[in-house]
């Protein structure tokens, strides 16, 4: 019997979905490095779309990626005052002052990337006939091209969103509103509901957030455990988590709002005497590292900046401080460590913690966060954002939801 093929986009945050999907489905991967780590991780009847992507289709993909950005270049006036006209954009200098110089080229290399990658879909369809798709993102150019082209075709299209989006209803237009997908499998309550405000008409079910099932089976130390691990002997321990700006929210003090941030959770580092543990969003650029280290060393702070250890470094800390409703605020939650943030435009939690405020009202709210711990609202603010509390789970609850919709 042939095992049929489910494409899916691949990724850390889907990784929970490999195994129990494999048992139904062979794995054909949009990201290579995943398909690598499923591998290497011993799930059997993997592929990667790269294998696809033969000598012609890199040739023919270069060509029509230089003749689609020449009409870019063509129309840049237009383009410019439509670019200047949106929402926001205008006011953002660094990228409506200088529009001439970067756009061709940025769409030139995001074209040579979706031609190539449906030119290689065209191939894989000839040969393994997929029955569906599972994507972890509905936003981004590559994941809207993987679900037009499964939808095109009349295949199913899942939608496992790897986080809940904060955007408050009156925040605008927003990139996150719009869904390609037919299926969502919502991570709680709270994204079912919002998916729904945005006018989403497809099948949705509530099934947790599988990147976090993990938390709920892996050995987490105590405090005392997390704090001897990181040579910690202070009694008062801050984890401050930074920030990715992206383009995709357009919204916000940029770099101005995130220095200021970084210099009050510093400052209240100072005023409680403790060790403050800095820890790097994944997708930040490395060498943000070493400023975050000057900046500590400037403040006569105890501490650490580190891109891994996340989990070790939430059982730490009495709390986590965060500028804008991170997610890191749930899964601090699930460690068991109170957090708050300091807000920026269009974002919030819709439950009423985590505790949040303005940068210049930091001091007063992570006092009383530090002293909700322990408070049982804690535990509905897990649920409300992922249904998969306290147990786990979520990974099986989605397999069967996409066996359901995926022949």
């Amino acid at each position: 019997m042939t095992i049929p093929v489910l494409f899916i986009s691949g990724g850390p945050t889907t990784g929970a979905l490999w195994e129990p999907l494999s048992k139904k489905y062979r794995l054909a991967f949009a990201d290579p490095g995943a398909a690598r780590v499923a591998t290497e991780s011993g799930i059997e009847n993997v592929m990667s779309l790269a294998q696809f992507a033969d000598a012609d289709v890199q040739e023919n993909a270069s060509n029509e990626a230089t003749r689609l950005a020449a009409n870019v270049v063509n129309n840049m006036p237009e383009i410019r005052a439509r670019f200047c006209d949106m929402p926001g954009v205008g006011t953002v200098k660094e990228l409506s002052a200088e529009l001439d110089r970067w756009w061709a080229g940025y769409i030139h290399h995001h074209l040579r990337e979706e031609v190539t990658r449906l030119a290689a879909l065209e191939n894989l369809t000839k040969t393994h006939s997929p029955v569906g798709t599972v994507v972890h993102e509905d936003v981004t150019p590559s994941a809207r091209s993987i679900v037009g082209f499964f939808r095109a075709r009349g295949l199913p299209t899942v939608h496992v969103p790897h986080a809940p989006c904060h955007l408050l209803d009156d925040a605008g237009p927003d990139i996150h509103r719009e869904t390609r997908a037919e299926f969502i499998a919502a991570s709680g309550p709270y994204m079912a509901d919002w998916y729904r405000r945005q006018d989403f008409r497809g099948l949705m079910e509530i099934t947790g957030a599988p990147q976090w099932d993990d938390l709920y089976t892996m050995y987490l130390p105590d405090k005392a455990e997390a704090r001897q691990a990181l040579a910690i002997v202070n009694e008062r321990v801050i984890a401050y988590g930074t920030t990715w700006s992206q383009t995709t929210a357009l919204r916000g003090g940029f770099e101005d709002e995130e220095n200021a941030a970084l210099q009050a959770a510093l400052k209240l580092a100072q005023e409680w005497k403790a060790v403050l543990l800095i820890t790097m969003h994944p997708n930040e650029n490395p060498a943000n590292q070493e400023v975050y280290a000057q900046a500590l060393r400037d403040a006569g702070l105890p501490g650490l900046v580190t891109r891994q250890h996340f989990h070790l470094i939430l059982r730490a800390a009495d709390l986590y401080v965060k500028l804008s409703p991170s997610n890191g605020c749930l899964v601090s939650a699930i460690m068991g460590t109170p957090s708050v943030y300091m807000r920026t435009a269009g974002f919030d939690y819709a439950h009423e913690l985590p505790f949040r405020c303005e940068i210049d009202g930091l001091p007063e709210m992570a006092k009383l966060a530090v002293e909700s711990n322990g408070d049982p609202r804690w535990q509905d603010f897990i649920g409300y954002y992922n249904a998969a509390h306290p147990d786990g789970g979520a990974a099986e609850r989605i397999t069967e939801f996409v066996g359901r919709v995926v022949c």
